[in-house]
């Protein structure tokens, strides 16, 4: 062979390698990103069943009362309240006693002041915030205040 043909012949072996290594290396970089869009996946998911499954109904100081298992109509409890605290009141304007029950029925038991956490202050601050934002009477507030705190009562003994 003369070295004109050699060189070719090396050439052509050298660029077939560079392509076959090419080739691999392009696979590589494809499964490393898929492997990564599957462990983003996967740590997503798990991280949202975490969540869904911490929520339980004895669970309500950490999922707040908004969470999936607490009294409805009410936003988490450590961002704010946002309940509507209408739901409390009949069409005239007094207290739905059955609305009180059925809340605070819904809370564990021995909640009216534990671990810090009195519902009748909840209730207070947010008669007061219906006051001020108009929803409500001071009248209406002033009555619902003292419904929760008889249907607390009366839970405790």
């Amino acid at each position: 062979m003369s070295e004109k043909q050699e060189q070719q012949a090396v050439g052509s072996t050298f660029e077939e390698l560079y392509l076959e290594q090419r080739k691999k290396s392009q696979m590589l970089i494809v499964a490393v990103v898929v492997l990564a869009v599957v462990a983003v996946g996967g740590i997503a998911w798990g991280a949202s069943q975490s969540s869904s499954q911490s929520q339980t109904p004895g669970n309500f100081q950490e999922q707040g009362f908004g969470g999936q298992n607490g009294p409805g109509g009410m936003g988490g409890m450590r961002g704010g309240m946002n309940m509507d605290i209408k739901q409390f009141f009949n069409d005239d304007g007094s207290v739905k006693t059955s609305e009180v029950e059925s809340f605070l029925s819904q809370m564990p038991s021995g909640s009216g002041n534990r671990g810090g956490f009195n519902i009748t202050d909840m209730i207070e601050r947010q008669a007061d915030q219906a006051v001020t934002d108009g929803d409500i009477t001071q009248d209406q507030a002033d009555a619902l205040i003292k419904a929760f705190e008889s249907e607390s009562e009366s839970n405790e003994t």
